[in-house]
């Protein structure tokens, strides 16, 4: 037993590390939020210096860079990493997203950390990925190489246990955290949006935040959208985000004869703006670990239509918050789209409701879950661990 899990009282030590130099506002809850008189928290990527590293540095916190740039670097930076586990003698280190859960928790396997975590912020994929390669890696990941593993959702839980035969004891329960209080709306960023991609002031607003890639389905979105647009010519569709799949999405819009009314709006700095300029949020994804841009319409009082994975299927009521749809159905998600369009009176209503809904993710309320279940982890030996939740 380590001098630091011996004394029970003593402030523990965690590192979170992350697999790219962000920002990661997760970072900056646990730093804003965190029991600092029984918690030091120290926070690293494997890749370069960023925009993480000013956002920690301005709250006082520290945090380094691996610069892992390549496999071989990877494989470089676990030695550099036990040696800073062991210096630093961390008790804890949680681990967020696939590089950085592999590299970290092998380091921390060699530095006989005590306790080593596993986020399943990208895990979902699982459920989708036919890869053998990734499924073995994240299962490695979430199984022999973690001593407990955190899921956003419920969905997300069902996953690790179903595809990567995690013991459920081992998982605990923890929703992914929000700092609410920059989370205004923006009315004047709205109106300069909207007038930039030439969405006229009256136009109803169907919105989409994600990447651009398969998972996210948007193929499914503008399919759907397409079939309630005949008869909405003041329908539009925002699309916001990047990816590899833009040039088969616009295409796709042509093809069926909407590309006036769809626009992709690329990256934006203003998310508040983003949310602000649409009515209804959309999301159609196939797989989600958590779906963080759902909770961020709701905090701007946006109504949502969302496929039912992730936390959806938790905080997306029909007829109350907006209508949850079945992944990749198309019919499903057009008659959510015209339910929603009937009920167009109550938008605002459903928006409250989701504003009250999203409330138990606050920073404040969840970081002492994530804290108060490392304490549950150390107090037992680690052949016992268990997550009573």
């Amino acid at each position: 037993m380590t001098s630091s899990t011996a004394n029970a009282g003593a402030r523990k030590r965690v590192l979170h590390l992350m697999g790219n130099e962000g920002p990661h506002p997760i970072f900056n809850c646990w730093a804003d939020f965190g029991d600092h008189a029984g918690f030091d928290y120290t926070f690293g990527c494997l890749r370069g210096e960023g925009a993480m590293h000013v956002d920690l540095a301005a709250r006082g916190h520290k945090s380094f860079a691996l610069h892992c740039f390549s496999a071989a670097d990877r494989f470089k930076a676990i030695p550099a990493l036990v040696r800073r586990l062991r210096s630093e003698r961390i008790d804890i280190l949680q681990t967020h997203l696939f590089e950085a859960a592999l590299v970290g928790s092998a380091a921390a396997r060699l530095a006989g950390t005590p306790l080593v975590v596993f986020t399943g912020h990208h895990s979902h994929e699982a459920s989708v990925v036919k890869s053998w390669k990734f499924r073995l890696a994240d299962g490695l990941a979430a199984g022999p190489l973690c001593d407990g593993v955190f899921a956003h959702s419920q969905d997300m839980k069902n996953i690790f246990v179903r595809y990567e035969h995690v013991d459920p004891a081992k998982i605990a329960l923890v929703n992914y955290p929000f700092d609410f209080r920059e989370w205004k709306a923006d009315p004047q960023g709205a109106m300069a949006l909207r007038a930039e991609l030439g969405i006229p002031a009256d136009a109803m607003v169907w919105g989409a935040v994600g990447r651009l890639y398969w998972i996210k389905d948007h193929s499914t979105m503008i399919e759907g959208f397409a079939r309630i647009a005949v008869d909405h010519p003041k329908a539009h569709l925002m699309i916001v985000g990047t990816g590899g799949d833009k040039e088969a999405l616009e295409s796709l819009a042509r093809s069926l004869g909407v590309q006036s009314q769809v626009h992709f709006a690329g990256q934006r700095k203003s998310m508040t703006a983003v949310y602000s300029a649409m009515d209804v949020f959309l999301h159609t994804a196939i797989a989600e670990s958590f779906c963080q841009s759902l909770v961020e319409a709701f905090a701007l009082g946006k109504p949502a239509i969302a496929s039912g994975v992730g936390i959806a299927p938790e905080i997306v009521v029909n007829g109350q918050t907006g209508q949850l749809f079945a992944p990749k159905d198309v019919r499903g998600l057009t008659a959510a789209l015209r339910t929603m369009i009937a009920a167009r009176s109550r938008w605002h209503e459903m928006g409250q409701a989701g504003r009250r809904k999203i409330e138990p993710f606050a920073a404040q309320t969840i970081i002492p879950k994530f804290e108060a279940q490392y304490r549950r982890w150390l107090e037992v030996p680690r052949r016992f661990r268990r997550s009573f939740t």
